[in-house]
């Protein structure tokens, strides 16, 4: 089955929008068969409030929230991550994508790194 992840990260002010970080994490994700979405992907120039729309659009139809690194020095990343505590999201750090991707136990690995990530804020 499908699963769309939501890829959460510092982009104002990073290197090149922090594009590289994003994209490596999209490729994960895309090449074991699923959705990668995130802002990125969408065409340079807007403002970042017209980002942030697209951005809580795409967080209302994805399943997972995957936090990049440095996400809550971002004030857009952090606003993402709240959206999706209150939209019910799994949210996973980077770190644990890998083992999500492989893992038979999927569900209950999300809901034990769900957990761990809120309470750590």
């Amino acid at each position: 089955m499908l699963t769309k992840f939501y890829i959460a990260g510092p982009v104002s002010g990073q290197p090149d929008h922090n594009f590289e970080a994003f994209k490596s994490v999209a490729d994960l994700i895309s090449n074991s068969g699923n959705a990668a979405l995130y802002t990125s992907l969408l065409p340079k120039g807007m403002s970042e409030p017209e980002y942030m729309k697209f951005a809580h659009a795409m967080l209302e139809v994805c399943d997972v929230v995957v936090l990049l690194p440095r996400w809550s020095m971002s004030e857009g990343a952090t606003a993402e991550f709240y959206w999706a505590v209150k939209l019910g999201k799994k949210i996973i750090r980077k770190e644990h994508l890998q083992e999500l991707l492989s893992t038979d136990r999927r569900d209950s690995l999300l809901e034990s790194v769900t957990k761990e990530v809120i309470e750590s804020i």
